[in-house]
């Protein structure tokens, strides 16, 4: 899979690949699985570098879209 980064809030696929600094546990996770990800608004300025930002599943520290490899929007998620 290898698409662009997400332009709108929803689930997509999502490959991470680097942790943002600040990341609390290091074992928390990069890797080579694809896991569908939130990706939620963080800022509404269209222009803000990080105006969409992602949710990983169990670590507190919100991920900008630079660090991951992005697949398709996943239509009809129920998390």
């Amino acid at each position: 899979m290898s698409a662009r980064a997400p332009h709108e809030e929803g689930f997509w696929w999502g490959q991470w690949h680097t942790k943002a600094p600040g990341t609390a546990d290091p074992d928390d996770g990069t890797g080579d699985e694809w896991e569908v990800m939130h990706v939620v608004e963080n800022s509404w300025d269209e222009g803000h570098e990080d105006r969409l930002m992602v949710m990983v599943p169990g670590v507190a520290k919100w991920q900008p879209l630079t660090n991951f490899h992005w697949g398709p929007r996943v239509e009809d998620y129920q998390p």
